[in-house]
């Protein structure tokens, strides 16, 4: 009797698939990769910089370096520029309330003018030191001090505004 054997396929393994294994198996495949690869990170960081606005180049760059999405970018950006916005309006009230006026504000608007959202001490200060007719109507800073703040809680009515 005969045995019949057959013949024993040994189980292959398989090769592990490498990036330096595709590029020697199938070049036109990793060439075809790498140019979709190159032309995506072309379209990411054009998209960065359409919606990308001036201020913000720092974060920007910081983007493109390290890949961050445009939506991402986008949403960053827009918080950014709220929080500048924000941070930008304190600061024109801070200076509109610290600044005192000129002369040549006063002779342009015809009179001294006085943030009137200041302490009523400081509104005073200012248009003292800045209007001669008015330290003539007065025997005092401190008489005209007295005077505004009655005026300003009703208890006097001034015939003439001055501040």
């Amino acid at each position: 009797m005969t045995e019949q054997t057959t013949p024993q396929v040994e189980a292959a393994t398989p090769k592990p698939v490498t990036l330096d294994s595709v590029k020697t198996d199938f070049p036109d495949i990793a060439a075809a990769l790498t140019a979709e690869g190159a032309t995506a990170e072309r379209s990411r960081i054009e998209g960065i910089e359409a919606v990308a606005l001036p201020g913000h180049d720092d974060l920007v760059a910081s983007f493109k370096a390290d890949g961050v999405s445009v939506a991402d970018a986008a949403i960053q950006i827009a918080a950014a520029e709220k929080a500048k916005g924000v941070s930008h309006m304190a600061s024109l009230t801070e200076a509109i309330t610290t600044v005192p006026i000129t002369e040549a504000d006063a002779s342009v608007a015809g009179a001294v003018i006085v943030n009137s959202s200041l302490p009523v001490e400081e509104r005073c200060k200012l248009a003292w030191d800045k209007d001669a007719d008015l330290r003539s109507q007065f025997m005092s800073f401190d008489h005209y001090v007295a005077e505004q703040k009655a005026s300003d809680s009703g208890l006097v009515k001034s015939l003439k505004q001055r501040t």
